[in-house]
């Protein structure tokens, strides 16, 4: 069917609003942003056979703007089509820049993904230019670059190269590493494009020796910095040193790197921030981070939201611990959050398994009854909840001891994911008190009042986002592990209450006949949200590259007690994916299978 006579449509449908604030460079945006960007689109029906474009055709509407179509698509069934015009395309991102950046992010992916499927083999990745910019002492600078380096060798197998500008007078105290493709280039600031072309040839040269080439200027050369970082892929700014340029355009990647002997550092919410721990043993865990992070290798998981289901997310940390697989990020959205945030701050597995499992029989309900007759105070009437929450987060607190931390104390860079009530745009938090986050993250609709942190009004993470992959790519991830453990529905799973409300309806003398057999108020949201999050929760996690779902249709979503079996049955979906978490590892790494 030719463009004429396709069938067009007045406006975008709800439908069509809701595919298209779904995708992921839409997501976020306020009502008025939306309006204004559905008012740019058009939807068209097209029927099965039809063909929507042609190789070498102009493209007329997104996609590639402005290129010439590369395949003919054709619909395989009846289709109703959003089409974005060139030119709505463009007052698009006039009005809204910030979509650029998504719209062309989301593109890069694309076209990665199909770049890996077009190649029959893989192709070895250049050498990685690191560049450090904001040391102000020599001993301080070379230490740390020693110290990266060891960790880079360490995580490649292989000799990494130093290089050092240093002037004449001083060439003779920058020691080279011996067996070790090192180097020092001769400046002076007064000779910068000299410099610059000699930097040029040596990195290319070291480039070709070693995966990665660690660059920086010696004392007294900081007017060199410019050309120097202009070479590289990776600038690494010392946090406590003099700031990065801000007239400096870059297309590669920058990390903060702040050492934390010398005072609080910054929230730690993504690999471009890395934090160096005091003792020695910590500071050999935050390089080797980084160095998975400068050799594009790092590692980053997804815990969904899910209640007593997500207890199940520790025993998928036990294993990934056991196996030394590294967690370099970390998202959660709810009960993923709290699990998620408890291991960032430096929580092991088994101190997690001890807290929830801490209740397991009468005997352990006894133990923790003073702290439930606590939370029943925090039962009202009056605010948009059962319970307004306050008690809940005191004893959050009181689990493990997360009071008083804010995201400047991680250990691991993590982001708890809620939703805002009022626009329903997803919301990372990355910053401030991390029981605040956990709280507002776990703001079950209905259950718990609306958390609010900032200008936002938030509840649970899980009604927008309950897998949150994107959010871990975005932080720097370049394997993402999603973990979606609410179940489908199950008619098996025992509901204690739904049980108990059963039991006291048919004691009563009279009831209508039109409610008999249907199931409590409390039950049908508890479902409703079960069958959405488990569905949303599968699309959201698209973005990762593999995805762990534990068997956890026969257990109820508040069965905390069951909290054994359900670590129990997180450990064994992540067993059972093990083998495909090292297939891709080796694919990453460049190592054959």
């Amino acid at each position: 069917m030719p463009d004429s006579t396709r069938v067009p449509l007045i406006g975008l449908s709800p439908h069509g609003q809701q595919a298209l604030f779904g995708l992921a460079a839409f997501r976020g945006l306020g009502e008025a942003e939306r309006r204004d960007v559905a008012g740019l689109l058009r939807e068209i029906a097209v029927e099965k056979g039809e063909t929507v474009y042609r190789a070498g055709e102009d493209a007329d509407a997104l996609y590639i703007a402005g290129e010439r179509r590369l395949v003919t698509t054709c619909v395989a069934l009846d289709a109703i089509l959003l089409v974005l015009p060139r030119e709505s395309l463009a007052r698009i991102l006039e009005r809204h820049p910030a979509l650029h950046e998504r719209l062309s992010s989301g593109l890069v992916r694309r076209v990665k993904e199909a770049v890996k499927l077009a190649l029959a083999a893989p192709r070895a990745r250049p050498s990685e230019i690191v560049v450090l910019q904001g040391w102000t002492s020599g001993e301080e600078r070379r230490a740390f670059v020693e110290s990266l380096a060891d960790a880079l060798e360490h995580e490649l197998g292989r000799a990494v190269a130093i290089v050092t500008v240093a002037s004449r007078a001083r060439s003779s105290s920058v020691a080279a590493r011996r067996d070790r493709p090192d180097a020092v280039v001769l400046g002076e600031p007064s000779h910068r494009g000299e410099v610059r072309d000699r930097l040029a040839a040596e990195l290319a040269t070291r480039g070709a020796q070693a995966p990665v080439v660690l660059a920086a200027v010696d004392d007294g050369l900081d007017e060199l910095e410019p050309e120097l970082t202009r070479l590289g892929d990776t600038l690494l700014v010392h946090a406590n040193g003099r700031p990065a340029a801000d007239d400096q355009i870059r297309a590669g990647r920058t990390v903060l790197v702040h050492d934390r002997r010398a005072g609080d550092g910054p929230p730690l919410s993504g690999n471009g921030i890395v934090s160096l721990a005091v003792d020695e043993r910590g500071r050999r865990r935050d390089l080797g981070r980084l160095s998975r992070h400068l050799a594009r290798r790092s590692i980053g998981l997804a815990l969904g939201s899910g209640a007593a289901w997500g207890l199940a997310h520790i025993g998928v940390l036990d294993v990934l611990e056991r196996e030394g697989i590294p967690v370099d990020v970390i998202v959660g959205a709810s009960m993923g959050a709290i699990v998620g945030g408890h291991y960032a701050l430096g929580f092991s597995p088994q101190q997690l398994e001890e807290i929830a499992t801490r209740v397991r029989d009468i005997l352990g309900i006894m133990r923790i009854l003073p702290r439930l007759l606590y939370l029943a105070a925090d039962f009202n009437v009056t605010r948009p909840g059962l319970f307004a929450g306050e008690h809940f987060q005191r004893i959050l607190e009181g689990l493990g001891p997360v009071r008083g931390h804010s995201f400047a104390d991680l250990r691991i860079p993590f982001r708890a994911i809620a939703t805002d009530i009022h626009t329903g745009a997803r919301v990372e938090l990355a910053d401030g008190d991390l029981s605040d986050a956990m709280r507002a993250s776990f703001s079950a609709p209905w259950i718990f009042s609306p958390f609010r942190v900032g200008e936002h009004v938030l509840i649970d993470g899980g009604m927008s986002d309950p897998v949150p992959a994107e959010t871990v790519r975005s932080m720097g991830a370049d394997l993402v592990i999603g973990v979606n453990v609410v179940p489908p529905l199950y008619p098996h799973a025992q509901n204690p209450l739904e049980a108990a409300l059963r039991a006291f309806e048919r004691l009563r003398p009279i009831q209508s006949r039109n409610s008999r057999g249907l199931p409590n108020s409390f039950d049908v949201v508890v479902r409703t949200l079960q069958i959405m999050q488990h569905e949303l929760g599968n699309v959201r996690a698209g973005e990762a590259d593999l995805l762990i779902m534990p068997d956890l249709r026969e257990y109820w979503v508040l069965e905390f007690w069951r909290a054994a079996e359900m670590i129990e049955r997180g450990r064994r979906a992540a067993e059972a994916e093990l083998p495909e978490i090292r297939r891709k590892l080796d694919a990453l790494c460049g190592r054959a299978a």
